[in-house]
């Protein structure tokens, strides 16, 4: 049971990545879906090499990664499924 619940629960630091990559996906898809989420791709890559570079005030985790574009990927999906249509 412990295992499920652990495995179910979603560290608020990889909530808050998925957050902030949605928020930021959402306003530059405006504009450009496609430029959205190279930006967004780039910027969580970006974001975890600065924390591997300081260990001392920030810790790496590649989860962040997909945490952050996880949801502008499913969106650009979507985008790209109606823009075919």
């Amino acid at each position: 049971m412990e295992k499920l619940l652990k495995f179910l629960t979603i560290e608020c630091d990889k909530a808050l990545h998925a957050m902030y990559g949605l928020i930021v996906f959402n306003i530059i898809a405006i504009f450009s879906y496609k430029f959205a989420l190279l930006l967004i791709i780039t910027v969580a890559i970006l974001k975890e090499l600065y924390d591997k570079e300081n260990k001392e005030k920030h810790t790496q985790d590649v989860k962040d990664i997909f945490a952050t574009v996880a949801f502008p990927i499913l969106l650009s999906i979507f985008y790209y499924i109606k823009d075919s249509i």
